[in-house]
């Protein structure tokens, strides 16, 4: 299509300043579209949406490459991208969280339940029963009955 086209054949300048108008509203805020180093220098960084019309959040798209390239059995790649962009495909929670299920270190497990932001209400006390489920299955599993009361 025509329109396509063009979009295409327009300079980066005018693509920024498109996205930027998307981003808010069609509003003129320059720089609303970009990241900053955390300081009050000004110093710009990587524009915080991306994609044709700025619509698609940088970080969130990088974390869902990290996953697929992952999911598809590529997992160097992965962590080739996520040291490249310096955006982890987890949070350190979340990672943390991971770990200590995969050491069946269940009571740090139900703690960093308590720590994880889930929604809908009432999720993480479904959490915590899956949890100490899967607890109780690995005590039976290996006939230790006492660390199963536990």
């Amino acid at each position: 299509p025509p329109c396509k086209r063009a979009r295409l054949g327009a300079s980066n300048s005018q693509r920024n300043n498109h996205a930027t108008v998307l981003s808010t509203g069609g509003a003129e805020m320059p720089g609303v579209n970009e990241l900053s180093n955390g300081h009050s220098n000004g110093v710009k960084t990587q524009p915080a949406y991306v994609g044709n019309r700025g619509l698609l959040n940088r970080e969130e798209l990088t974390r869902l490459l990290e996953q697929s390239l992952c999911d598809l059995g590529y997992p160097s790649v992965a962590k080739a991208l996520e040291d490249a962009s310096g955006v982890h495909m987890q949070s350190q929670l979340v990672h943390q969280f991971r770990c200590k299920i995969l050491e069946g270190s269940w009571q740090d497990v139900v703690e960093l339940v308590g720590r994880l932001e889930l929604l809908p209400a009432g999720a993480a006390d479904k959490a915590k029963f899956l949890i100490l489920q899967q607890k109780f299955l690995e005590a039976l599993e290996i006939s230790d009955s006492i660390a199963a009361l536990k």
